[in-house]
């Protein structure tokens, strides 16, 4: 019974890590549930956080046009500044918002927010964006 256990939870956690893109937002890999639990670190926790993960992820087109969005805001609008977007065909939409830019050194870091509807679920989610290689590429963290 517990190898049962272990080996479908294995498969649900290296299923959901596979799909994770390193030069994507954090906001395009995590769950839309705005209730998602990601406060602890037991098995039960990290076997919900997978689960969560799995069922309650963006549909790739939706996922594509939100990502498109977040590199658009951060490449060209100024702080304060919104733009939406919509994928019909999966009733997905939302918003990216540029909260703040700061400099360090010769690169510089904005705090993005992003709010995300899919179905019945939404996620509101802050994440910081910055440049890296002269200001040719993006690096991402969660705020």
């Amino acid at each position: 019974m517990f190898r049962t256990l272990w080996l479908i939870s294995a498969l649900i956690l290296t299923t959901g890590c596979s799909t994770m893109s390193t030069n994507a937002p954090v906001s395009a890999n995590m769950s839309i549930n705005e209730n998602a639990t990601y406060g602890s670190r037991t098995v039960g926790s990290n076997l919900t956080r997978a689960i969560e993960n799995v069922f309650y992820r963006m549909p790739k087109e939706a996922s594509r046009k939100h990502i498109e969005t977040v590199y658009f805001v951060i490449n060209n609008l100024h702080d304060g500044e919104v733009m939406r977007w919509q994928d019909v065909n999966s009733t997905s939409s939302g918003s990216v918002k540029v909260l703040m830019t700061q400099s360090y050194g010769g690169s510089y870091c904005r705090l993005v927010n992003s709010q995300i509807f899919y179905g019945t679920k939404s996620r509101n989610i802050s994440e910081y964006a910055c440049t890296t290689n002269n200001g040719e590429d993006w690096s991402w963290r969660a705020s």
